[in-house]
């Protein structure tokens, strides 16, 4: 039981009030005893004195060892605890859409040399009239190829990024790859390959 009141220091007279004032207590607290014998009393001064404070507790007592009676402080330690959570991003969604050509078979893509992974639909290779949903996790700005077989030329395969930025590719006939640098791959969105009759605009 500690009090914001402290007793003088050796000057002036110290009254059982005022013992009885810093431990908390009444000043007029009945029947006060200094020490209640040679091992202070519970609820004695000298052994509230000495719960709350640096007061001797061996005897002989004496009211002078109350000057410049100071009360204990409580010190309170608080100890944190931190929790790491590791968030895998999320991967980006590839859109194949091959329903417009007249004969495009894509057969793979890679995104920074990694194949993309199969999700739905149709897989590798995709053929004209069909369409497949894909998915990587090779997040950033990255050279993406487009592999495809020999068709009719005349047709051509379009690619948007995450940032919506279009590359289209006129096609010739034979088998080859179409490679965009720089593609903008970002965790969360769809990206989109369009394989289409007709040229680029």
């Amino acid at each position: 039981m500690s009090s914001p009141y402290t007793l003088p220091c050796p000057s002036g007279p110290i009254s059982m009030s005022q013992i009885n004032t810093v431990l908390g207590r009444a000043s007029n607290t009945a029947n006060t005893s200094l020490a209640g014998g040679s091992t202070p009393a519970v609820g004695s001064q000298f052994w509230l004195g000495g719960q709350s404070g640096s007061l001797n507790q061996t005897a002989p007592h004496a009211i002078s060892e109350w000057y410049c009676w100071v009360p204990s402080t409580t010190t309170t330690t608080t100890t944190s605890t931190t929790t790491t959570t590791t968030t895998t991003a999320a991967p980006v969604d590839i859109f194949i859409d091959n329903n417009n050509s007249l004969d495009i078979p894509i057969t793979g893509m890679t995104i920074n040399g990694v194949a993309v992974t199969y999700s739905s639909g149709a897989d590798f290779t995709i053929n004209a009239g069909n369409n497949g949903n894909f998915t990587s996790n090779e997040l950033g700005t990255y050279t993406v190829v487009i592999s495809y077989g020999s068709h009719i030329s005349g047709q051509k395969i379009t690619f948007q990024d995450s940032n919506s930025n279009k590359t289209c590719k006129d096609l010739d006939g034979s088998a080859g790859s179409f490679t965009i640098a720089s593609s903008v791959i970002t965790g969360g969105t769809t990206i989109y390959v369009t394989g289409e009759d007709g040229a680029c605009i």
